[in-house]
C-alpha cells in the first residue's frame, strides 16, 4: 500500500527527513510500507527510520540498534487508537537513539526525567 499521499504518511516523513537533516528523504520516507503499517494496523506500536543520509532502512514493531555512522529516529503510538492527522501530535511520541540505546536511555533519564521527578 503506497502511503506517500497519506498527510499522515507526509508528517512523520518530514519530521523524521527534518531531523537527519535531509530533507530529499521524505519522498521516500512517505512511501516506504513499513510507514503505513505503523499508521493503519493498531498493533504495530513503533515505526524506525534508520539513514546514511542516502539511502534508509525502516522498521515497523520493532526497533533496531542502529550501525556506526548511521542516524535514527522511532516514533511510538501512545494509545490503541487510529491515528488521527488533526491529532497526531498527541498521539505519537517521537524520540531517537543517538548514542546506542543505554547512552539514550542514561541521557533521557539523567537530563529530562529526573529534573522533572525532583
Amino acid at each position: 500500500m503506497d502511503s506517500s499521499h497519506d498527510p499522515r504518511s507526509q508528517y512523520l516523513a518530514k519530521a523524521a527527513a527534518a531531523l537527519f537533516g535531509a530533507p530529499d528523504l521524505a519522498p521516500a520516507i512517505a512511501a516506504a510500507p513499513e510507514v503505513a503499517a505503523f499508521l493503519n494496523e493498531l498493533n504495530v506500536k513503533a515505526l524506525q527510520v534508520i539513514t546514511n543520509g542516502k539511502s534508509l532502512k525502516c522498521f515497523a514493531g520493532e526497533v533496531a540498534e542502529p550501525p556506526p555512522g548511521t542516524m535514527e529516529v522511532h516514533f511510538v503510538k501512545l494509545d490503541n487508537e487510529d491515528i488521527d492527522i488533526k491529532r497526531i501530535q498527541q498521539q505519537v511520541l517521537v524520540s531517537s537513539l543517538r548514542q546506542g540505546a543505554i547512552g539514550s536511555l542514561y541521557a533521557l533519564i539523567s537530563k529530562i526525567y529526573v529534573p522533572l521527578l525532583r
